[in-house]
């Protein structure tokens, strides 16, 4: 078994599993985040090492930093694994 992440876990990769689909559905909630996608990556133990958040209101500072910080409250993990992106 590999000590790499395994980032393609569906068949299509464009989907969102459940937790990934809710935390996409809080985190849109927040005021000016706008359409958010997400991506959790786990290692083979099943623990979280990185959170992909894309959302169209990210280019907003104050946005981005409430996505940042909901992620990390929402999981249970380090914002040095998060990464907040603006949606193109």
């Amino acid at each position: 078994s590999s000590d790499l992440p395994n980032l393609f876990v569906h068949n299509d990769v464009s989907a969102m599993d459940e937790e990934e689909a809710r935390l996409a559905a809080v985190l849109g909630g927040i005021e000016g985040a706008g359409k958010v996608q997400t991506m959790i990556s786990r290692d083979s133990d099943d623990n979280i090492v990185g959170v992909l958040v894309i959302a169209e209101g990210a280019d907003d500072i104050t946005v981005m930093l409430k996505l940042l910080s909901a992620t990390t409250t929402a999981l249970g993990v380090d914002r040095q694994i998060v990464d907040v992106y603006t949606m193109k």
